[in-house]
């Protein structure tokens, strides 16, 4: 179980609530040992959870098992409607320039409430950061290059001077 439960918090995973009864599985119901256990999980990413965020889940009561089924009901948001969540990125640290767009919107922000300044902090570094993540997989790419042509030429360079090698060792 520890195994299971390591696995779902290295996933980002969560529990996402559902109506109805809670336990999901019973044994001996009507007895004197009757158990009930919650063993059936609906488990979602954070991504999942904005994309369907009109999404619901049930447990369904059957007289045949003694499993309640799930039922989940998928009702994907519109476009429109759904708006991306923030997400600070720890590289972003290491940047200069975004430390100069905290500072900027703060300072623009001067007198509203601690809420709004915060916001439109938020906002101004999430506009950076789109800008960012793009140039920045420009530069990666722009860099690999650079290091294969790198390499090439070192290459030639080992490859025309092997001769010297050669040579220093008669």
């Amino acid at each position: 179980m520890d195994g299971f439960c390591d696995a779902v918090e290295q996933s980002d995973l969560s529990d996402f609530s559902f109506d109805g009864h809670k336990y999901t599985w019973e044994k001996s119901r009507g007895k004197p040992g009757w158990i009930q256990a919650k063993l059936d999980r609906v488990l979602v990413s954070d991504d999942w959870r904005v994309k369907f965020g009109g999404a619901r889940a049930h447990s369904i009561v059957s007289s045949r098992s003694d499993h309640l089924p799930m039922l989940l009901h998928v009702h994907r948001k519109q476009a429109s409607q759904c708006p991306q969540r923030f997400k600070f990125e720890n590289l972003w640290l290491k940047e200069a320039s975004c430390r100069e767009v905290v500072i900027a919107s703060w300072n623009s922000s001067n007198g509203l409430e601690l809420v709004d300044r915060i916001g439109w902090c938020t906002a101004a570094i999430w506009s950076w950061g789109k800008v960012f993540t793009k140039n920045f997989e420009r530069r990666i790419q722009y860099w690999e290059r650079r290091i294969l042509v790198q390499n090439s030429a070192l290459a030639s360079v080992v490859q025309s001077n092997r001769h010297l090698l050669y040579d220093r060792r008669l």
